[in-house]
């Protein structure tokens, strides 16, 4: 247990922090945004809450999941139809159970209770799969602070099924990691398969599982006896495909694809198109002044609707020169983790094949990201936080190598500079909402 008591402190207060952004955030009010040329928006608060909200009341009244329709009027109120179910069905319990219904703005604090269970969930997640990983506790400890970054404590402070895809991928990830070191049975590749499976029901993003899963597994293969081979093949590959099954073959039946992207990609014609960017900043413009900038700073934290800084003023350029600086910041364990791998550093004794696992899956998930961006413009770092974990990993195993002989309290470090983060952070969200709710 004493093992555990940093990263129980960090999850205390991870839910302490999400708590108060839950309070300090805008639940289906109307509002304006400031550095984006629109008009009153409906709902100024964290983004698609309110079309989040929308799905799991539908399935509070016993209507049946929703169905995308490209065309619709009323798209505003329902374009996450086509979103898997997992997450609608446990918010539907979740806000049954309380006897509130989450389209009333008084009751958004419960749903987005939800999300900070789930966001601790991951804040364990990272801790177990660092430690798994490099067989050091306090690697581990250090991973779980990770976590607090502001835009993933926002996040878990709103209504989305993006937390509880997040920490399925942890979990999963953390297993990989897991049977890296000590090698897959039966029980593990079941586990994976279970949480692999309830991933591919929360969101298609989850699909990046499947061949990390398949690399991990054939890592182990040699090393499982013959019969074990084959069911936990049969557990970690098919069994997520089966749990998935219902709903992508409800989905070829409805869209005429298994993932719904047709009827996505025809519903979401209004977003800002890529190639209008393209078209007046050029294509280097493009993926550096937009995709790159607006996605390096909203990982660390940009709020809303990408539409509130942290340290904005009447200019930009000095909240630009403090991202800059804490991504520097955040960004050095991580590269003195690679650079300790790279130079197998006697000190740093990483599963290199669980590495090589976390590594694909943040590859792919970047991929996904890029292709996205490929035709709309959507610069949103969240996208990237499914793989979150393959950063906290370097990011622990960096702040343990720097902080040597002190490697023990490596953790407080950034624990300390992340929650002051924070706090700045809900100083700034309040006020900057009482300029923009109507």
């Amino acid at each position: 247990m004493r093992d555990w008591a940093p990263v129980a402190l960090v999850a205390l207060v991870f839910a302490v922090l999400c708590l108060a952004f839950n309070v300090s955030t805008p639940y289906r009010k109307p509002g304006f945004l400031r550095h984006q040329k629109a008009d009153m928006i409906q709902d100024i608060g964290a983004p698609d809450e309110r079309q989040h909200a929308n799905y799991v009341a539908r399935l509070m009244r016993g209507e049946g999941f929703p169905v995308l329709r490209p065309g619709d009027p009323d798209l505003y109120e329902s374009y996450q139809a086509h979103q898997p179910p997992l997450y609608y069905v446990a918010a539907a319990l979740w806000c049954r159970v309380a006897g509130q219904d989450p389209t009333e703005p008084a009751n958004g604090l419960w749903l987005r209770l939800l999300s900070t269970v789930f966001g601790v969930a991951t804040i364990f997640g990272l801790a177990a799969g660092a430690q798994w990983l490099t067989n050091d506790r306090r690697c581990g400890w250090a991973a779980a602070t990770l976590g607090l970054v502001p835009m993933h404590v926002a996040l878990s402070s709103a209504a989305s099924n993006d937390p509880l895809l997040i920490a399925l991928c942890t979990w999963t990830l953390a297993l990989l990691a897991l049977g890296s070191r000590r090698g897959w049975s039966v029980k593990t590749a079941l586990l994976i398969g279970l949480l692999s499976g309830l991933a591919f029901l929360t969101k298609t993003t989850a699909v990046a599982l499947m061949p990390c899963v398949a690399v991990g597994l054939g890592f182990a293969w040699k090393g499982l006896p013959g019969r074990d081979r084959w069911l936990a093949t049969a557990c970690a590959l098919a069994l997520p495909v089966l749990i998935a099954a219902p709903w992508w073959i409800r989905n070829q039946q409805l869209y005429g694809d298994p993932l719904a992207m047709k009827a996505f990609t025809a519903a979401f014609t209004g977003s800002p198109q890529a190639s209008v960017f393209i078209n007046g900043l050029g294509a280097a413009g493009y993926w550096t002044s937009m995709v790159a900038w607006w996605t390096f700073r909203s990982l660390i934290g940009v709020f809303g609707y990408m539409d509130i800084f942290l340290f904005e003023g009447p200019g930009m350029e000095a909240s630009n020169r403090i991202y800059i600086a804490l991504g520097l910041l955040l960004f050095v364990p991580i590269a003195w983790s690679v650079a300790s791998l790279v130079a197998k550093d006697p000190e740093s004794r990483p599963a290199r094949k669980g590495i090589v696992v976390g590594a694909l899956f943040a590859a792919l998930v970047s991929l996904f990201f890029l292709r996205f961006n490929m035709q709309y413009f959507q610069g949103q770092g969240r996208y990237l936080y499914p793989a979150l974990a393959p950063a906290a990993w370097a990011f622990g195993t960096g702040s343990v190598l720097m902080a040597k002989a002190r490697a023990s309290w490596a953790w407080v470090v950034p624990l300390s500079i992340l929650v002051l983060l924070d706090v700045v952070s809900l100083v700034q969200l309040t006020t900057a909402f009482t300029t923009r709710v109507v």
